[in-house]
């Protein structure tokens, strides 16, 4: 059973290694002389203008996160960075405010004379201001992230504005025998 199925995989794998060369033809046109011409006019080909600069996205969206998505299309993309800007904002000054409390009640109660009254205090002070500094600093981490991410997709928004997605795409792949075996791919698009 084992052999009669490693044999059926290996007839496969040499059908596929044969059918894996893939057959490249080249168009040439001819002129009225027969001889075979390979130079292009260039004086009609229009060069490609972006619509969008990417540069200007970016820093549209270094400056408020969600406008370099707004600049280049992606409107439903803009709420989400500009809120997760705002709310990463109030995040860091929520706790650098609760930061701040603390460590002035720390000093307070570290100014006082009766140490082993307030070692606890100090101990459980301590620990909510290093809670509350390490909160802030990590919303601020995350505030850097969403400016980064809203960038980049603001940079790859804008290269991709031309880009047009069209319902006419063609892929049609063909076993080809004229030369040697191999496979014919097609691809078209309109």
């Amino acid at each position: 059973m084992i052999k009669k199925i490693i044999n059926i995989s290996l007839k496969y794998f040499i059908i596929l290694l044969l059918l894996s060369a893939v057959e490249v033809n080249y168009s040439y046109s001819q002129d009225s002389t027969g001889t075979t011409r390979t130079e292009k006019d260039t004086s009609k080909v229009k060069l490609f203008e972006m619509q969008r600069s990417p540069l200007l996205a970016v820093g549209l969206s270094l400056l408020l996160p969600g406008s370099g998505q707004v600049y280049v299309g992606s409107y439903w993309k803009a709420p989400l960075f500009l809120g997760g800007a705002c709310a990463l904002g109030y995040s860091i000054y929520y706790f650098n405010g609760k930061f701040q409390n603390t460590q002035n009640q720390y000093d307070i109660v570290k100014s006082e004379n009766n140490p082993e009254k307030n070692n606890f205090k100090l101990d459980s002070l301590r620990r909510y201001k290093e809670y509350f500094r390490d909160n802030r600093d990590m919303s601020a981490f995350y505030l850097l992230g969403v400016y980064i991410l809203a960038a980049v997709d603001a940079y790859v928004g804008a290269h991709l504005y031309d880009f047009t997605v069209s319902d006419e795409f063609t892929f049609i792949i063909t076993p080809s025998f004229k030369y040697s075996p191999g496979i014919n791919l097609m691809i078209s698009w309109k």
